[in-house]
């Protein structure tokens, strides 16, 4: 993540913090097929998008500044 964000993904949901704060701003769940399905990968794109990649195959991409625009 650039700047002061960086986010997290233990299982089906992504977390976007403040690096400094150590604040949450937001958690969402990934798309998936099944119940048992995780975050297999997580980049940023060309766009600086969040792009994230579901162990059964579904690929998100997430406009994180949209969350921190707000703050």
């Amino acid at each position: 993540m650039k700047g002061n964000y960086l986010t997290t993904s233990p299982k089906s949901v992504v977390t976007l913090w403040h690096a400094n704060s150590g604040e949450e701003i937001a958690s969402w769940e990934i798309k998936r097929y099944s119940s048992e399905a995780t975050t297999h990968a997580m980049t940023l794109n060309e766009d600086g998008d969040v792009v994230t990649l579901s162990s059964d195959g579904v690929l998100q991409s997430w406009d994180y500044r949209a969350l921190v625009t707000s703050l």
